[in-house]
């Protein structure tokens, strides 16, 4: 079987329990940073509903790949996760897009720190600067969701 990121997983189940949330990902998760495919197409296809009737990811999904069928009736025979007091569907999904979006920084930075281990001079401190700022990035996702907006609305 296919495995599939728990992360992705889980914001995938907290949109199908609330398909309303969708709009906090059109805002704030660039799709592209949903590194698996599956997720990814239902992800986008709950972000396209309109809400104007019940969401039936069984039928929007009819001319997927079978990963991705099957992945999304798993998520929908899944009973919806208990919340936590502290923790709203609302929370959840925006914990998941602070995840992913740190994940991403992570993959850019390891790449860049790559790059930089190979250069000098100007080169080697422009690299290098680039990778403190994403380090510091990564810090502010790594805090409270108001903190980090002013860096998720870029």
């Amino acid at each position: 079987p296919v495995v599939h990121p728990p992360e992705e997983i889980t914001l995938v189940e907290s949109l199908v329990d609330h398909p309303e949330l969708g709009e906090l990902i059109r805002d704030y998760l660039p799709l592209d940073l949903v590194s698996d495919p599956a997720c990814r197409t239902i992800i986008e296809t709950i972000c396209n509903w309109t809400g104007e009737t019940p969401l039936d990811l069984t039928s929007e999904l009819i001319d997927e790949n079978e990963e991705c069928k099957r992945l999304a009736a798993q998520i929908q025979c899944t009973p919806p996760r208990a919340q936590g007091h502290e923790i709203t569907p609302d929370l959840a999904v925006k914990d998941s897009i602070l995840y992913i979006r740190r994940k991403a920084l992570e993959r850019e930075r390891a790449g860049l720190e790559a790059q930089r281990d190979k250069v000098t001079g100007p080169d080697h401190e422009r690299l290098d600067a680039q990778c403190k700022q994403l380090t510091l990035d990564i810090k502010m996702l790594r805090g409270s969701w108001d903190k980090a907006l002013p860096l998720l609305d870029l």
